[in-house]
């Protein structure tokens, strides 16, 4: 991500060079003969660039990835087609960036589940089928014989499979999302059991050995692989295993071998892995960023779970010392009532003694009236303050259970 936000030179030449190898690979890698490619991945580089840095660098972005188209196509399409193509392309990847981040409402884009469903939403329904329009006119240029919404199908699907299988992983790979590095335990055998089916189901399906025996395999093998990743690994492996899976069925079709290579028609074939590759890819990649946000909320949860016991514990603590202060506090107000008690019985008493001394009655009376009704005071003030703790103490009781 610093790359992109910091160093846009750096970047560029980062970005022109992906772009330029995964050119080559899908100008080479095809079986039709117009040259139109499989699956397109040079335009996840270019679009990863847009998304992920200011706007006033994607000019850098775009020149890099119009020199790179050029060096990718040059000895296969004339220089008009090559030239035409890159501006496509650069439109492409500007407009679905444009939309993206307009949709997202957030540039850098942070790749969440939301925004993956709208940066897929975007490939699947709006850039690359647009672009498609053009693409297929300057194909048709070339060859009026072409049927033109054939190809604006080949180049729409091509382009979306490119991006579906690699612009996730370069924008994992950046740093935009943390999803990707969310760790899940998995034990030996499940580990084993990753690593030997793959292997199997592309020894079977991806092999001269499909040729032999087509029966031993299907490509939903594949499906329930990647499933199966995208449910028990963090996206960063899944998308990883969607690119491989991508890579190896492109290799395996233009060799002439697997499901995907068996029909005569090659548009027909080119459709259909298509179609299979943009399906799994999809169905893994929602799956696994689903899975990865249960798991951070759970995580998050438990975390939630511990600071709460914690606090819990501490409050239950703080209650047991402020119960026992209160049950204190009672016992030396009961002592303080008992003797108070005892005083204004004494009063009485004297009072009852010295009734009969006629003498200095009524200041005597006076002055024991008085000490009689402080006693009194003192003795109501005593009980006011313990029914206050009784019910302090009641009250702590029952926020403690």
């Amino acid at each position: 991500m610093n790359l992109y936000q910091s160093k846009p030179y750096q970047a560029a030449l980062v970005t022109g060079i992906g772009y330029y190898l995964a050119g080559l690979f899908a100008v080479h890698f095809t079986i039709m003969p117009e040259g139109i490619a499989i699956m397109w991945p040079p335009n996840a580089f270019l679009l990863a660039a847009f998304l992920l840095s200011p706007k006033r660098h994607w000019w850098l972005f775009a020149v890099a990835g119009a020199i790179a188209e050029f060096a990718a196509d040059i000895g296969n399409f004339p220089v008009w087609q090559i030239l035409g193509f890159a501006a496509v392309n650069l439109s492409e990847t500007l407009f679905s960036a444009y939309l993206i981040g307009r949709l997202s409402g957030n540039h850098p884009l942070n790749l969440t589940l939301k925004n993956l469903g709208i940066a897929v939403g975007v490939i699947l329904l709006a850039g690359p089928p647009i672009a498609a329009l053009a693409g297929a006119q300057i194909y048709a240029l070339g060859d009026p014989s072409i049927n033109y919404w054939q190809f604006w199908r080949l180049w729409w699907f091509g382009d979306a499979t490119g991006l579906i299988v690699t612009l996730p992983l370069i924008l994992s790979l950046s740093g935009s999302t943390d999803a990707p590095f969310v760790r899940i335990q998995l034990s030996k055998l499940e580990i084993a059991g990753l690593i030997i089916v793959p292997l199997l189901a592309g020894s079977l399906l991806l092999t001269p050995l499909y040729n032999s025996m087509p029966w031993a395999a299907s490509p939903v093998l594949l499906m329930l692989f990647l499933v199966w990743i995208a449910m028990r690994t963090p996206p960063i492996i899944t998308t990883s295993a969607g690119l491989l899976i991508s890579l190896a069925t492109t290799l395996a079709t233009t060799s002439g071998i697997g499901p995907f290579a068996s029909g005569t028609n090659e548009a027909a074939s080119v459709l259909a892995i298509q179609e299979f590759l943009v399906a799994i890819s999809i169905l893994g990649l929602f799956l696994s960023f689903a899975f990865s946000e249960v798991h951070r909320v759970n995580r998050k949860l438990e975390r939630l779970n511990d600071e709460l016991e914690i606090k819990v514990a501490d409050r239950t603590q703080s209650l047991s010392t402020i119960n026992k202060e209160l049950r204190e506090n009672l016992k030396s107000l009961e002592t303080k009532l008992r003797a108070a008690e005892r005083k204004k019985q004494a009063l009485v008493t004297e009072m009852s003694e010295t009734a009969l001394n006629k003498a200095g009655m009524a200041q005597l009376n006076a002055q024991l009236m008085q000490r009689l009704q402080t006693s009194n005071e003192e003795v109501e003030v005593l009980r006011e303050q313990i029914q206050s703790l009784t019910k302090m103490l009641a009250s702590e009781k029952g926020s403690t259970i």
